[in-house]
């Protein structure tokens, strides 16, 4: 075998004899006792007692099935109070100020963030019950040559369970995408578009001068009615109603807004309008009979000092191109952008219709924000939920093999009955097994013995290139799509001071940070799912984050327990019924301090990421200020920029701190690291054949005495020596000796 056969720390010498590859076996062969025996397994008709759930793996699935039992229960009864509530509410669990509404959605969103991270958490602990593998598959996968993972969930170790556990696994999978992209919308908000009907008059009607108000019509009419009064061609007058209008502003003038016309140009150059309605053009030349405009003003053929001019934007000849504000580019014959509004406004005199305007009037509206709930997604999450339940209580009750879902558990095992196929790989790291394994083990043949040498390695040599790929993948992945909306919604934002983005806040929906334009459906059947997959879509990428963050810190830490036993004693811990000496567990590989705040870190930025991006309902109300039944709610969504910039700081610290802890030395005392392959675990448990070393406290090391073998001779060494757990005295291995 030539060098580069040999990765890791670890080097082989080159013998004085030319060797062929070794079948012969060492001493330990011929002991009877040594015969690869199986650990008890608790047989299928076994029921599953009472005491089975106080203690280790079982006990943490059964925890689980409390969690999500609670989570259902509570979902039902924000279901059945949703739906009461909106019933009872015109639609609405809540409508009012913004300010409320906002506080009332964000409530809800940490709630459902809360509620999500406790069932998910619950359905990834019985998951990877569920991908640890048994003893009994474990020995069929080496005899056929191939190697099993412990500690860590993995689809090769899916391959060899059984059918039962692989079916509860793939709906536990499966039934966590409901879960992700609709959970969070089951509460939405709602904002109001406000149409509106355009004015103009002259500064002289502002202080109570004379206008024509015989051709102002009053609310209610009919549009066949007016027609017939009308020469003016329009489609539809029936939804405004400007003699009100005309009479607040008489009535109480502090309705209205006076603005310039670069802050009338921002507030209606917006194809959502929320805080104010109607607007009043501001024109000395509106009163003068002889003026020229473009434009007819309903059958007023004398001097009148306001003149009305459309209703709402149904007037063809004034909202071209479905283009809500094309009055303010009446003279370009492409859609009218907001900048472009904005630059003619800049030009003065600024000009509408053949009308010079100095400013406008603008009423406002009270605020009608609201939070929805939909029926639908609820039950859909509500029966995902009993699904989840239903499977992790599977689990707990079903599953009556013994799973070796801990490195102590594996190490009990391989101490308690040596897998003999592994007994000269003692050195071998995870690089060699995977490059040697399957090719010797299909040949029968075993491998030379390896010259000890000691490197210090950092901890993120634990990870496998694969694992390490998944997670720079889903990060860069996260990052753009995060930087990618982020520049979208800066550069659709009219303020774009800190200020002004801390004022938007979290989850806030108004008429300047709703997506608009987009190929989305906006309004129909499909446009309400359309926009919650669109909404919730990050959310997948951050759980495929999640779980490859939970992979790399479960591999890392799992080198760490390996490498601790080369350092000092300890007993084994242990998922299941404890011996001797053992510790009982009630986590699976990651320790809670890790586990606990990778949970809460993941809630806090997936309810970041909901309220990054999230669905907004759209209600239109008419220039009268009344809801237009005959025109159906817009589905899009809404962005939040400072959440989006707290998702960033969020993930960069998460980043920060793997690297951190991937960059530590691993302590070790010259231990293989051999990662989470079984073939390296069980390689390291061939001990003395007395006693019953899993019940003690064990260490790692080279034996006192080391393994007769006829290679020894063709090194020029007295004998080869062994580095196996131990409950016996070992020593450190000797650098430059050779070990098998």
């Amino acid at each position: 075998m030539s060098d580069a056969t040999y990765g890791g720390n670890y080097a082989p010498l080159e013998p004085d004899v030319e060797l062929s590859t070794r079948n012969s076996v060492s001493k330990y062969a011929d002991e009877a006792e040594f015969v690869s025996k199986e650990l008890p397994e608790r047989p299928p008709w076994r029921a599953t007692r009472t005491a089975d759930f106080k203690h280790g793996w079982r006990f943490g699935v059964s925890l689980g099935v409390g969690m999500c039992f609670f989570v259902f229960i509570l979902n039902i009864t924000l279901t059945v109070w949703g739906s009461l509530r909106s019933k009872a509410n015109d639609g609405h669990i809540f409508r009012g100020s913004c300010k409320e509404a906002k506080q009332y959605n964000m409530g809800i969103h940490i709630v459902i963030n809360v509620l999500s991270t406790l069932v998910l958490g619950s359905s990834n602990y019985a998951m990877q019950c569920l991908c640890a593998p048994t003893r009994r598959e474990i020995d069929r996968a080496h005899r056929d040559g191939h190697l099993l993972d412990i500690g860590v969930q993995s689809f090769r170790n899916l391959r060899t369970a059984r059918p039962l556990k692989r079916w509860i696994w793939i709906v536990l999978a499966v039934s966590s995408l409901p879960l992700h992209l609709l959970y969070n919308s089951m509460f939405y908000s709602t904002i109001i578009n406000n149409d509106y009907d355009l004015y103009f008059a002259s500064e002289d009607w502002l202080n109570g001068a004379w206008y024509d108000s015989y051709h102002i019509p009053a609310g209610g009419i009919t549009y066949i009615e007016y027609v017939s009064q009308s020469s003016y061609d329009v489609t539809a007058y029936y939804d405004s109603d400007p003699a009100a209008i005309v009479s607040a502003y008489q009535r109480d003038s502090t309705q209205f807004e006076r603005m310039d016309p670069a802050s009338c140009t921002k507030t209606y150059a917006n194809s959502y309008l929320s805080d104010y309605s109607n607007v009043i053009l501001i024109s000395d030349s509106v009163g003068d009979h002889n003026a020229t405009s473009s434009i007819t003003s309903n059958n007023i053929t004398r001097p009148s000092s306001l003149r009305w001019v459309t209703a709402s934007a149904s007037n063809p000849e004034l909202w071209s191109n479905n283009n809500r504000f094309a009055w303010l580019c009446y003279w370009v014959e492409t859609i009218c952008t907001n900048a472009l509004a904005q630059k003619e406004a800049a030009i003065e005199p600024w000009t509408i219709y053949g009308y010079e305007v100095s400013g406008c009037v603008s009423q406002k509206v009270e605020e009608k924000c609201s939070v929805n709930f939909n029926l639908t997604i609820g039950i859909i999450v509500i029966i995902t939920n009993l699904a989840k339940t239903l499977c992790i209580l599977a689990v707990c009750l079903l599953l009556t093999d013994q799973p070796l879902i801990t490195i102590g558990d594996a190490v009990n095992s391989f101490l308690h009955s040596p897998d003999q196929s592994t007994k000269e790989w003692s050195l071998m790291t995870q690089e060699e097994i995977k490059l040697q394994w399957t090719d010797l083990q299909r040949k029968g043949e075993r491998p030379y013995p390896k010259l000890y040498r000691v490197q210090n390695v950092r901890r993120w040599r634990a990870v496998t290139r694969k694992s390490w790929r998944s997670f720079l993948v889903l990060f860069c992945t996260a990052l753009i799509i995060v930087i990618a909306l982020l520049s979208y919604s800066m550069a659709n934002l009219d303020d774009k001071s800190f200020n002004a983005l801390k004022d938007l806040g979290f989850g806030t929906a108004t008429a300047g940070n709703v997506i608009q334009g987009w190929s989305i459906p906006v309004a129909g059947s499909t446009a309400l799912l359309a926009n919650v997959l669109v909404a919730n879509s990050p959310q997948l990428i951050l759980s495929g984050l999640y779980l490859s963050l939970n992979d790399l810190l479960t591999r890392i830490q799992l080198a760490v327990e390996w490498a601790s036993y080369s350092i000092e004693r300890k007993p084994l811990r242990v998922s299941h019924d404890r011996t001797g000496a053992q510790r009982s567990t009630y986590f699976l590989q990651l320790p809670y301090r890790y586990g606990l705040p990778l949970m809460v870190i993941s809630s806090t930025i997936h309810w970041l990421i909901s309220q990054s991006i999230f669905l907004v309902n759209i209600d239109t109300f008419n220039s009268a200020g009344h809801p237009k039944v005959d025109e159906p709610s817009i589905a899009t969504c809404g962005y939040s920029p400072l959440a989006m910039i707290c998702t960033l700081v969020a993930g960069a610290l998460v980043v920060v701190y793997v690297i951190s802890i991937g960059a530590r030395p691993l302590e070790s005392a010259g231990m293989p690291l051999v990662g989470c392959s079984s073939v390296g675990i069980a390689a390291a448990c061939h001990p003395p054949r007395e006693g019953n070393h899993e019940q003690e406290a064990l260490m790692w090391g080279a034996l006192t005495e080391g393994l007769l073998d006829e290679s020894a001779t063709a090194y020029g060494e007295d004998h080869v020596g062994h580095c196996t757990f131990s409950s016996s005295a070992v020593d450190s291995p000797v650098v430059g000796r050779l070990y098998s």
